[in-house]
């Protein structure tokens, strides 16, 4: 799917997804794929937290310890 954002060229639209390990770490996902399960076969949440934005951009933990997008 490509977007078109004012004052940009034109864009993908990506997933950013969010989950915890069992270790507590936090694990990100970023794609781009035409399909993306939220819930497995058990209808259980894939991810804690989702985020459909532009594909230009990542999550990335900064300097300070805060999740910032970064493009």
């Amino acid at each position: 799917m490509t977007n078109k954002f004012i004052g940009r060229q034109e864009h993908t639209t990506c997933f950013h997804g969010f989950t915890v390990n069992a270790e507590g770490e936090l694990i990100y996902t970023r794609s781009n794929d035409d399909t993306i399960d939220l819930q497995n076969a058990n209808q259980e949440e894939n991810y804690r937290d989702y985020f459909i934005g532009i594909s230009d951009g990542e999550f990335v933990i900064d300097d300070n310890g805060r999740l910032v997008f970064k493009y």
